[in-house]
């Protein structure tokens, strides 16, 4: 059998029969992302968040680290980063938050130097606000943020 003939079973076989499958899709959805400038194939669709149908979302903002303010909406680049550490330590990084209930604490995750460390946060005040104070490692990283708790319809 041919080579071609051979390639062609193949992707006959793979077609709805559990093996590689098709062609697939892609679809990016983010509120405050761009979408990249890398070409995918196959192509992608790109769009925010379908309604949750709550009227009010809760949102996380990461506002200062180390006495270094973030910028709105932060860059998310590592290459052009949005706040620098000169040497590894404790740092203290400010959360803002919306429609997330006071007394909710926010996990802070920061990667960085093959690391992964997550601390929780004060409780969120009645002014949306959070503290947490973590050690980081010198090097690149990245810091994110999240809470879990129900949201009011």
């Amino acid at each position: 059998m041919s080579g071609k003939r051979q390639a062609e079973k193949h992707r006959a076989a793979d077609r709805g029969s559990g093996g590689g499958g098709g062609e697939g899709r892609i679809r990016l959805e983010a509120f405050f992302a761009l979408p990249p400038s890398l070409s995918f194939d196959p192509t992608y669709s790109f769009a925010p968040p379908l309604t949750t149908g709550l009227a009010t979302l809760g949102t996380i903002r990461i506002t200062n680290v180390a006495g270094q303010v973030v910028p709105t909406p932060p860059g998310g680049d590592t290459n052009a980063p949005d706040v620098i550490f000169t040497a590894p330590g404790t740092v203290t990084i400010t959360l803002a938050t919306t429609n997330i209930p006071t007394g909710t604490p926010v996990t802070v995750r920061v990667i960085a130097a093959g690391q992964v460390i997550s601390v929780q946060s004060t409780p969120i005040d009645a002014a949306g606000n959070a503290t947490a104070t973590v050690d980081v490692p010198a090097g690149l990283g990245t810091i994110q943020a999240s809470a879990t708790y129900v949201p009011t319809p």
